[in-house]
């Protein structure tokens, strides 16, 4: 009768003490720790109460620290919240959680990564494929790894990263889905490794695990990689960044101090879709840049082509208007514009015309100065032949009186040889009429 009665105590002492545990968290969440900490009060010690209390006075010593500083205070809270993470292992030995949670406090505000490496080898031991641990032992090997990289011993670094690397990859594949952290520290890895494509699959991995995705990561690495001439990466990161919010990277180039230079590294990024092909995804990128309306000549004519590449005439035609306003010096883009009018769109021949002849003039003017180098000296001179060689296809058409003075025109011009005589010499038939 008394096992039964113990029993119903038990049963009964449990959701009690689940309320005052859920109460503090809530306490917690708001930033009230010495709230959380009373209310913890008598409830006595199990390993969710010592966790629990473990974080308030953790909460607490970081509350004081940003008051004060430092100081003895901020040590003996710490010191106080260690001791009930080690009594909560203590209580349940066996669990999980209470070493993961031990675990974290010993590396993050102690600095054990070693000891906690330990700590992580000996509970995978009992909880072999554990994802908790696996990711803990994967973020103690950070410090590892960064430690053994700051000593110059390439040897330990690399194994440090690849035993880390593969705890981090191991545990994204048995934590919840919607577990970031691991993929957080894969970021980090690769990216300290300069494996550009597989930091950015990481950044992905994180947007898309979350309920509002942030884009921060995304961005700084397109910028990053862009710079780098990475544009594997790079472009891979702008990709996902407009499937998600086209308008999210104009707004973020908007609020950039040096738009224009950003925006042209950025542009260049869309190489590895040219390459296969792919100039949509290629003209969607160029899209959201331009819409942050920078002042950057290359931005704006890899706009306007791939426009034109995928049949967006209408679009060319306005990228190209842009490109003269920002860059009226550039004999090309009036060569281009009119190319466009008059290829493409087929109409305002006139205003091609005139856009053809501008850029002949301005390349000759150009052309005048001796101190160009030699690419610049080439580059305008293909402009040059490139307009001359439209406008000769559209003078014809608009000088002539239409297609037969045109044809009796061209005919006029050759050197055709002299009929010959008859034998009379009369130039007459042979007048078998008769």
């Amino acid at each position: 009768m008394m096992s039964v009665v113990l029993a119903t105590s038990v049963l009964l002492a449990l959701p009690v003490q689940d309320d005052t545990v859920s109460q503090a968290q809530a306490l917690l969440a708001e930033g009230n720790p010495d709230a959380a900490l009373a209310a913890l009060e008598g409830a006595g010690d199990s390993p969710d109460v010592c966790i629990a209390r473990g974080k308030a006075y953790m909460a607490q010593a970081d509350a004081v620290f940003n008051a004060t500083g430092g100081g003895d205070d901020v040590t003996n809270l710490l010191q106080d919240g260690r001791a009930q993470f080690e009594k909560a292992v203590e209580l349940a030995p066996d669990e999980v959680t209470p070493l993961k949670e031990l675990g974290y406090v010993r590396l993050y505000r102690f600095g054990e990564s070693d000891a906690v490496m330990d700590m992580a080898t000996q509970g995978l031991e009992a909880h072999p494929g554990d994802g908790e641990l696996l990711l803990l032992r994967g973020c103690a090997g950070a410090y590892v790894y960064w430690n053994a990289k700051q000593s110059g011993d390439e040897t330990a670094s690399q194994n440090a990263w690849d035993a880390a690397v593969k705890d981090l990859d191991e545990s994204t594949k048995v934590l919840p889905r919607e577990r970031v952290e691991p993929w957080g520290q894969l970021l980090w890895f690769y990216e300290d490794a300069a494996q550009g494509e597989k930091a950015v699959d990481a950044a992905i991995a994180i947007v898309d695990r979350e309920d509002e995705p942030n884009y921060d990561n995304l961005y700084r690495l397109a910028v990053n990689y862009s710079y780098s001439r990475d544009f594997a990466a790079s472009g891979k990161a702008l990709e996902k960044i407009i499937s998600l919010s086209a308008r999210e990277l104009t707004n973020r180039l908007k609020k950039s101090e040096r738009m224009d230079e950003v925006a042209t590294n950025l542009a260049w990024s869309i190489d590895p879709f040219v390459q296969r092909q792919d100039r949509a995804t290629a003209r969607a990128i160029l899209q959201a840049i331009v819409s942050a309306d920078p002042k950057a000549p290359d931005v704006w004519h890899n706009y306007a082509v791939m426009c034109e590449e995928t049949s967006r005439f209408e679009d060319a035609k306005k990228a190209y208007e842009r490109l003269i306003e920002i860059d009226a010096n550039n004999p090309r883009a009036y060569n281009d514009l009119g190319a466009l009018l008059h290829h493409q769109l087929n109409r305002d021949l006139d205003r091609a015309k005139e856009l053809y002849q501008k850029c002949i003039d301005m390349a000759n003017e150009q052309l005048t100065d001796d101190k160009l180098t030699p690419d610049r000296r080439a580059y305008l001179t293909t402009a040059r032949s490139v307009a001359q060689g439209s406008l000769d296809q559209l003078a014809p058409a608009e000088d002539s009186g239409g297609l037969l003075e045109g044809l009796l025109d061209g005919l006029s011009g050759l050197d055709l040889p002299e009929l010959p005589e008859d034998e009379e010499g009369d130039g007459e038939g042979d007048g078998s009429g008769g």
